[in-house]
């Protein structure tokens, strides 16, 4: 794929997400090393705009999402969905890295480099049409539609929770709608290169399937030990 249309994918997606207009499907060509360079684009447009790496998510199939300062929402807050045009919201644990990471990162690595761990709550909001099946390519060129997120106020040494299990429901008005027990922290390996600089963040792989967000909703993530993770949807 030649330079400039990997610009114009990087513009649309970036326009597709400002303005809530989705677009239709990339080409069925687009391979991982485009989509790679897609995504690349996008988030130095993010750059160019002022915006700051504050972190990555890792995702499934040895791949990370990027996130920054402008993502950062204040925890118990309003979210309002009139910007959105298919939004989600994931559970993570959060590894907050105070050792530089650099290269391809074992988890234990990852975790070596973390003095504590908390909860977050991830929105995904993917840029394309609602009934467009989206491919592992178009997912990564959209940053696999990482979009904002709320951090959990409690953070506990990462030595003490290593061997704990921990339960973790999400519940939607006062309603259990998802719970899990994490019975160790193990996650994947990245043979992708890292380049993370304290203070940064690490969020989990997904502790339960993405579920849909609708107006009037308290979200709200209760696990062991961390109290409660929350926001209200508008």
């Amino acid at each position: 794929m030649k330079l400039n249309e990997i610009e114009e994918k990087a513009l649309n997606l970036r326009d597709a997400r400002l303005t809530a207009k989705p677009i239709s499907s990339f080409p069925e060509n687009l391979d991982i090393e485009n989509a790679q360079e897609i995504l690349k684009k996008g988030i130095d447009l993010r750059l160019q705009r002022g915006e700051g790496i504050t972190g990555i998510v890792l995702q499934a199939e040895n791949y990370f999402s990027y996130l920054t300062n402008q993502m950062n929402l204040i925890p118990g807050s309003t979210f309002s969905l009139k910007d959105c045009i298919l939004p989600k919201v994931s559970a993570h644990f959060v590894f907050y890295i105070d050792h530089r990471l650099e290269g391809p990162s074992t988890f234990e690595q990852i975790l070596q480099a973390s003095s504590s761990i908390g909860l977050a709550l991830l929105i995904t909001d993917s840029r394309f049409e609602k009934n467009h099946k989206v491919t592992l390519s178009e997912r990564i060129a959209d940053n696999f539609f990482s979009t904002y997120y709320f951090l959990g106020k409690k953070r506990l040494d990462i030595r003490e929770m290593r061997d704990r299990s921990i339960r973790l429901a999400l519940y939607f008005n006062n309603k259990k709608i998802l719970e899990t027990e994490v019975a160790d922290l193990n996650g994947p390996s990245l043979d992708r290169s890292l380049n993370l600089t304290p203070p940064s963040l690490v969020f989990s792989a997904n502790l339960f399937d993405e579920q849909l967000l609708n107006p009037n909703m308290d979200i709200s993530l209760v696990a062991d030990y961390f109290g409660t993770t929350n926001f209200k949807v508008i």
